[in-house]
């Protein structure tokens, strides 16, 4: 049996959206602007992720990454420890994005082969 008429999960169920590749980062750049309640859970970080994704924007929130497979880029550790709480595990893997009860979950890393915006030029 499904969730009832009007029930909280009705409407979040609602809510879900697909997301192609190119409306990724803009769609995270709206969901942590101006935020301070920003969770994030993203494995491998490159170096114009944090311009790329509007980090910079938001007020601060905990961040999550595998920074023992040296996929991340240590400028953009550094970048996202003077705004948020960074902690490590050594086999996360996922890619969450998450704000208050809004969330993006996804396949892409926070990287330059993972993200495609049109958009910003982080160069």
């Amino acid at each position: 049996m499904g969730p009832l008429p009007g029930h909280a999960m009705d409407r979040r169920a609602q809510s879900l959206r697909l997301l192609t590749e190119k409306e990724m980062p803009s769609q995270v750049r709206s969901l942590v602007g101006g935020r301070d309640d920003v969770r994030l859970a993203v494995a491998f970080w490159g170096r114009d992720a944090v311009a790329l994704l509007g980090l910079n924007n938001a007020r601060g929130g905990k961040i999550l990454c595998n920074m023992q497979s040296g996929c991340c880029d240590p400028d953009a550790i550094k970048k996202l420890m003077k705004k948020y709480k960074v902690k490590a595990h050594p086999r996360l893997h996922s890619k969450l994005y998450m704000t208050g009860d809004q969330a993006i979950v996804g396949s892409s890393n926070a990287s330059s082969n993972g993200l495609v915006d049109d958009v910003v030029d982080t160069r």
